[in-house]
């Protein structure tokens, strides 16, 4: 049954706001200014000292920063034997990877939850963090889904994951909008693929044997409820559960900026990446005008941009729309996986360019041609940064800069 969580406060739209209304305050010139290393950091104590409050915006960096890498001695300990089987070189892009079976997706996730979700991190870097705050009012607000936060002893009354949990199932059943806790079929699913646990209690691969790449098909997860199959609680689309714990905690943080309101707060980002572009962007626009084809999409962008009266969101395929107007930048941000024929897309976005025009691409470095959305697959076209600069030359743009990042490659380019 669908819950309304209308009476209480939303601090996911509060926090946008909140930034919103900040940004339109601001009338200087931002700069990262001259600081040295070590001036840095003593600003930053001598902020931590005197703020009444501090809220903590944390991403994937922080975790990476602890250890929690996706490549490399951690990827090839725990996947080696997927990796040779079907390829891929990180733990991102097998999360994508379109097994054959059930049995065999199961497998996957349920060492990939294991090995993020309830092993530690191997660096103290939350630990650390949290003795900066300890003795602060402080709340966190967070993309991560690992759990780490509460792992190295912050207050879960304090914590706001907004993207989900690793730790948490979810339906794919649309009107069971609850979660469910999955440590206890981890831990199964870990041993029926033969990982043996060491005197501490943590699973490990065996010395020697094979381990099985594969559950039982008695091990699919599938909803106490109902019986239907079981997804991720993570959010990618509109299916994205949030519970009453969701809710209880967006309420909290809302009510922590009510609180703190015209006090001195400190607002520390760590790995936080770009967050929603749009509200980043409008600011800084005369007029911003955005384009998707899911109404679902455009109807939680309006929502999220109501504050904007110069933004004009449309619902249609950007290939078949006529344009009234060129723009003086155009971005994509992890879109063109979705479109087969890139010649015609950037070709396009060139035409509605102004001269000395910027366009900015975001492509995924996942290179599968499927989206495993657990209930249903997505066909994509993966891109690669070669690729795309070779097209925008032959749209007549210039290429600035290729920038690399984690799971990404960031792209700019002139007219």
């Amino acid at each position: 049954m669908r819950q309304n969580y209308s009476d209480m406060p939303n601090g996911y739209t509060e926090t946008i706001r909140y930034g919103i209304d900040r940004v339109r305050r601001f009338r200087g010139r931002l700069t990262a200014g001259n600081l040295t290393r070590e001036e840095a950091i003593l600003r930053l104590r001598t902020e931590l000292e005197t703020a009444d409050a501090v809220v903590i915006g944390a991403g994937a960096g922080l975790s990476t920063a602890a250890g929690f890498i996706y490549t490399g001695e951690r990827f090839e300990k725990w996947f080696s034997d997927f990796s040779k089987t079907y390829g891929f070189r990180d733990m991102y892009s097998g999360g994508f990877y379109p097994y054959p079976s059930k049995e065999i997706f199961w497998a996957y996730w349920a060492r990939y939850i294991y090995v993020n979700r309830y092993m530690d991190p191997p660096k103290p870097v939350y630990e650390k963090l949290l003795s900066l705050v300890q003795e602060k009012d402080y709340f966190v607000i967070t993309t991560n889904v690992d759990h780490c936060f509460q792992k190295a002893g912050f207050d879960k009354d304090r914590l706001f994951y907004t993207q989900g949990d690793y730790g948490l199932f979810q339906s794919v059943n649309p009107r069971i909008e609850k979660t469910y806790d999955n440590e206890e079929w981890v831990m199964k699913a870990m041993e029926a693929q033969g990982f043996l646990k060491d005197p501490a209690g943590i699973f490990q691969p065996p010395q020697d044997g094979p381990l099985r790449m594969r559950i039982p098909e008695e091990l699919i997860p599938k909803c106490p409820d109902d019986g239907s199959d079981m997804t991720m609680n993570l959010r990618s689309d509109e299916t994205f559960v949030e519970n009453e714990g969701w809710h209880r905690a967006s309420a909290a943080y809302a009510e922590f900026l009510e609180r703190h309101e015209g006090r001195h707060v400190l607002f520390l980002e760590i790995g936080v990446g770009t967050g929603r572009l749009a509200v980043r962007t409008a600011p800084c626009c005369r007029h911003l005008t955005g384009i998707d084809m899911s109404e679902k999409t455009i109807e939680r962008a309006r929502e999220n941009l109501r504050e904007y009266p110069d933004i004009s969101l449309i619902c249609g395929d950007f290939l078949t729309h006529s344009f009234s107007e060129t723009f003086d930048v155009i971005y994509s941000s992890l879109t063109m996986m979705h479109f087969p024929d890139k010649a015609l897309v950037i070709g396009k976005m060139s035409s509605l360019l102004n001269d000395d025009g910027i366009l900015c691409i975001s492509i995924d470095k996942n290179q599968s041609e499927w989206i495993d959305m657990g209930n249903r697959k997505v066909r994509i076209y993966p891109d690669t940064p070669e690729e795309i600069v070779t097209i925008a030359g032959q749209a007549g743009l210039k290429t600035k800069r290729v920038l690399e990042i984690e799971n990404a490659y960031l792209l700019a380019f002139a007219k």
